[in-house]
């Protein structure tokens, strides 16, 4: 079965305030770097200097401000871009003598915003590459000196471990949080969401959506399953149908078990015709549905309302008007969908 969507999205690995704090150290790094040369007594090939600062700003104003911020994979070569910056601005400064490897600190820091210690190591691994080869080969001979590159290093390591630690620890504990709100929102019969969900509704949903629809199903004649079989039984077949909608609905959208067989259904970015046929579809395969105890003459069948959300709608209006529909079509003979 596929695993529906949660409140934390764990495949998202920037947020806006990561972005936002990324943003601002570059930027403010980048200027205190030009400085600094300017003040120094390093400062040849400015000229080369000012090119790479204009490029790399470039670039951060463009991940930061443009839909490339929604590549995660860009956002990753960034991260490795911006070691490849302070390597250049250690080189710029004389190799193993310049302060600037301080960079690679504040480039660490925010990589542990970010929640992911994999990544993190992956960049720690990065920087202590470039910095000992930046170290080096263009510090020159006669300042070079292999024990102020152990204890770099050996800081840098140090640093690393403690971090990839805390790291981990912060992957548990989010994991942790995104299960218990997990299972505060799901439910357990059904594995799918529960009514507590609709507290939470937008941030489920794309808030630039322009189509969101609200679909109403009931399992018809339940009550004389669950009277003639027993609760046990009818237990089976929401399970079934739960399953079945789990599969079916796309990751991106949420279904609720909304009352005891009653299921609510918000489908996002669709036309009428495809969320018309989708529900069809479900309620196709549901009819299907055989158990060697079912003996009854009808097939297992739902009713189903479906309504476009209104843009000023709420969505308890919107669900109300799914209900009128839902009971139409029960009216209209069951096993039916209206829209």
């Amino acid at each position: 079965m596929k695993e529906k969507n949660t409140i934390i999205n764990t495949q998202q690995i920037y947020n806006q305030s990561t972005l936002q704090f990324q943003f601002i150290i570059r930027v403010v790094g980048t200027l205190v770097g030009l400085l600094l040369i300017n003040i120094s007594s390093y400062h040849n090939n400015m000229t080369m200097v000012y090119g790479v600062a204009i490029l790399f700003l470039t670039i951060s104003i463009l991940v930061r401000f443009t839909n490339i911020k929604e590549n995660i994979r860009i956002q990753k070569i960034n991260l490795y871009m911006d070691v490849l910056v302070i390597s250049v601005l250690i080189i710029f400064r004389g190799g193993l003598r310049s302060d600037f490897f301080l960079g690679y600190y504040i480039i660490l820091g925010y990589v542990l915003l970010l929640r992911d210690a994999k990544l993190l190591l992956r960049i720690s691994i990065w920087i202590i590459i470039l910095f000992s080869l930046v170290s080096i080969v263009f510090t020159p001979e006669a300042q070079f000196s292999f024990g102020r590159l152990l204890i770099r290093e050996t800081l840098l390591m140090g640093t690393v471990y403690c971090l990839f630690n805390y790291s981990r620890m912060l992957n548990k504990e989010m994991s942790l949080r995104i299960q218990a709100t997990d299972l505060a929102l799901r439910d357990n019969l059904t594995k799918t969401y529960n009514r507590n969900i609709l507290m939470n509704v937008d941030e489920m949903l794309l808030k630039e959506s322009t189509n969101v629809f609200i679909v109403l199903l009931d399992i018809d004649k339940f009550k004389m399953i669950n009277d003639t079989f027993g609760h046990i039984y009818g237990d089976q077949v929401l399970v079934s149908l739960g399953s079945l909608l789990n599969q079916t609905i796309p990751t991106e959208d949420v279904v609720i078990r909304y009352g005891g067989e009653e299921f609510l259904i918000l489908l996002q970015d669709m036309t009428e015709k495809q969320v018309f046929h989708m529900i069809e579809s479900i309620k196709i395969k549901f009819n299907q549905m055989t158990y060697d105890w079912y003996n009854l003459e009808t097939d297992l069948a739902f009713s189903a309302g479906i309504i476009k959300k209104k843009d000023s709608e709420s969505f308890s209006s919107g669900i109300d008007r799914a209900d009128k529909k839902l009971y139409q079509a029960k009216s209209e003979g069951r096993n039916k969908v209206i829209m």
